[in-house]
């Protein structure tokens, strides 16, 4: 840090990556705390359970149709609202990659 009447070039890539640095945080802070909130309450050993009814179904690397997976739980007596929760739970773990418009996913770990 340093007091100057001039901005100098250096100056504003130091800023710009600041910016970058404290966005990046901040966007990491923000799913940190939506997936704590969707794991808390009511319904999150549902969502467990659904997570390894997805591991179970879905092999490392493999792409599989979304709706299938959801239809199958859901004829297994799982709420669907519940599953797809669940999908998104381990969409924002890294654990799976939605494809094709949301159609599609890839079991990632």
């Amino acid at each position: 840090m340093r007091l100057s009447a001039e901005v100098s070039a250096d100056d504003i890539t130091e800023a710009l990556r600041l910016f970058r640095v404290s966005t990046m945080a901040a966007s990491a802070a923000d799913k940190s705390l939506s997936l704590q909130t969707t794991l808390s309450g009511a319904g999150s050993e549902e969502i467990r359970r659904l997570e390894n009814f997805i591991k179970s179904r879905v092999t490392i690397g493999a792409t599989v149709n979304k709706q299938r997976i959801v239809e199958e739980a859901s004829s297994q007596g799982y709420d669907p609202f519940a599953m797809m929760k669940a999908i998104a739970v381990m969409t924002l773990r890294g654990e799976l990659q939605e494809k094709n418009q949301g159609h599609l996913m890839k079991r990632l770990i």
